[in-house]
């Protein structure tokens, strides 16, 4: 995924929910960050599944890996 189609599709959602591409962007960096998430073995298990650059995924890297995950399935 390019960084224009993903910017592309953050302006889609933005836009169905009447903010911004930007707020859209911070509210998945925030709810993706490790203290935010509950701590299971599943949510472990998922996020060593994401191929990351650095220690933890970027917001980037997990959009691109959910949608490559999405696409496969359907």
């Amino acid at each position: 995924m390019t960084e224009q189609q993903l910017d592309k599709i953050m302006e889609q959602i933005a836009k169905k929910f009447g903010v911004t591409a930007e707020e859209v962007k911070r509210e998945i960096t925030e709810a993706l960050d490790p203290q935010n998430l509950i701590d299971t073995p599943e949510t472990r298990a998922f996020r060593a599944s994401i191929p990351h650059k650095g220690e933890q995924p970027t917001m980037e890297e997990t959009f691109a890996h959910l949608v490559v995950t999405v696409a496969k399935r359907s």
